[in-house]
């Protein structure tokens, strides 16, 4: 039995479930919900192009699959003709439609990939020339310890002269071999610079303040110049020795010595000759050589 591929398109589309593949001619009727081919069936004469109509196509058809085969391990293609199939002769113009799609999956690997490019190609009888309009669109997905997906779409626009049907081909392969490499290109590129550039622009280079914080001069904060104010402090080495100090009282609050358990606040009221924590303070400073108090 002969295998050949299907691209379901709007492009390749005869009816709601119905999808030709131009190249051999058969039509595949497919099942959407469950995404298999259930019957294929020739197509009839009144769905498939005119002579004149299929030289062209199948000329493209043939540069296409060639450029196919070199840049994009099992890759796919189909070249339609969606205007002026009908065409028996020079006089009319006419639209062909060229699809490349490939995919890569790689799940055990953690990574999978896809493109996809979709190529519009007026054929302009009058004024011998063909107009080309291309989309390309590119999906990368990296899954391992994290979740990274790369959505890249583009779009061109090219052009050459009409000619016969073999240098047409020609022509119209050469086009997009050029812009679909120079793309490749300029993605590669991009890949390379994003552990340097696009993952750090991800991270706020600067507080909300928009400016680094001077660690060399610290004295301009208000909580520095409250401290300071309030201790009669000159410079931040003498806030260190208050912290110090600070910590030494609030440590020896926690010991289980039974006088400074009886100097609490709370008894001030009642026993006027107590002393409170506030003196103890001053008193515990004192002892530890904190002069500049």
């Amino acid at each position: 039995m002969q295998h050949f591929y299907v691209i379901v398109s709007s492009y390749s589309e005869i009816t709601k479930n119905e999808y030709i593949d131009p190249r051999t001619a058969p039509v595949a009727i497919v099942d959407h919900v469950n995404q298999i081919c259930t019957k294929v069936r020739p197509a009839n004469d009144e769905e498939l192009p005119s002579l004149y109509i299929e030289e062209y196509r199948n000329a493209l058809d043939a540069e296409i699959q060639i450029y196919v085969s070199e840049s994009y391990p099992k890759g796919i293609s189909a070249v339609n003709c969606v205007k002026g199939k009908d065409t028996e002769g020079p006089g009319s113009d006419f639209e062909f439609v060229v699809i490349i799609t490939a995919m890569r999956l790689s799940p055990q690997n953690f990574c999978n990939g896809s493109w996809r490019s979709v190529w519009n190609i007026d054929f302009q009888d009058e004024s011998q020339v063909l107009d080309i309009k291309g989309k390309l669109q590119v999906g990368a997905h990296y899954f391992e310890e994290g979740n990274v997906e790369l959505d890249a779409k583009k779009d061109f626009q090219d052009s050459t002269i009409f000619q016969s049907a073999d240098d047409c081909a020609i022509a119209i392969a050469n086009i997009i071999r050029h812009h679909e490499t120079e793309y490749l290109a300029a993605l590669e590129v991009a890949y390379s610079k994003l552990p340097d550039n696009t993952f750090k622009d991800l991270r706020r280079k600067l507080p909300v303040t928009r400016t680094l914080f001077p660690w060399q001069n610290t004295l301009q904060f208000s909580l520095t110049r409250e401290v300071e104010k309030e201790l009669g402090l000159g410079n931040i080495s003498d806030i260190i020795s208050v912290v110090s100090c600070v910590f030494i009282l609030l440590k020896r609050e926690k010991s289980s010595d039974a006088e400074n358990r009886t100097r609490v606040s709370w008894v001030k009221d009642g026993y006027p000759n107590r002393w409170t924590t506030s003196d103890l303070m001053s008193e515990d400073l004192k002892q530890n050589s904190c002069s500049k108090f």
